[in-house]
């Protein structure tokens, strides 16, 4: 985040974050990374007066999550991107290079990665999480429905089946990310 509350970010270079995270482990301190889900919009930096960026998320909207309401919000760490590859094992991949990279000893999961960031019944229900859901459970939502209909069709008729299915898929990340 370009800063919080108390002050602007610090900008490293990547050879001085590298050079503190040595001096660190030099001095018997474990670093670990940590991150976040969420994105900041192109709008929320105009009202702050930030610099506009051109981020990866820009142009991959598709690994948005979706609230129950279809507005995009944070990442969708369970998502599909547009070749196909789920958003999880592109990560692992840039996750792997980083921690080398850099010499981090671990990861912290964060919100939106350590749990997910929504409650079951506010969680994202978009054609690739109801697809993803339905390829892994017998349940087979009606067509037709709008999202809030979808939604609510789940949420009162295979409410335990869709937890379920979100405990699978972050015990999955989570296999994917640990290995």
């Amino acid at each position: 985040r370009p800063r919080n509350e108390e002050h602007d970010i610090q900008n490293w270079t990547r050879f001085q974050l590298r050079g503190l995270v040595k001096e660190l482990q030099h001095h018997g301190v474990q670093v670990y990374v940590s991150f976040f889900d969420q994105l900041m919009s192109k709008e929320t930096q105009r009202q702050r007066g930030l610099p506009d960026t051109d981020e990866w998320i820009d142009h991959h909207q598709e690994g948005r999550y979706g609230d129950f309401l279809g507005r995009p919000t944070s990442l969708g760490i369970w998502k599909h991107i547009s070749d196909g590859t789920l958003y999880e094992d592109f990560f692992v991949r840039q996750l792997e290079a980083f921690m080398r990279d850099y010499g981090f000893d671990g990861l912290h999961g964060a919100d939106g990665f350590g749990h997910p960031r929504e409650c079951i019944a506010y969680a994202d229900f978009s054609d690739d999480m109801v697809g993803q859901f339905m390829a892994d459970t017998e349940v087979a939502c009606p067509k037709g429905l709008g999202l809030t209909e979808r939604a609510k069709w789940i949420l009162e008729n295979a409410r335990k089946e869709w937890t379920d299915f979100h405990a699978r898929r972050h015990a999955q990340f989570w296999r994917k990310t640990i290995a």
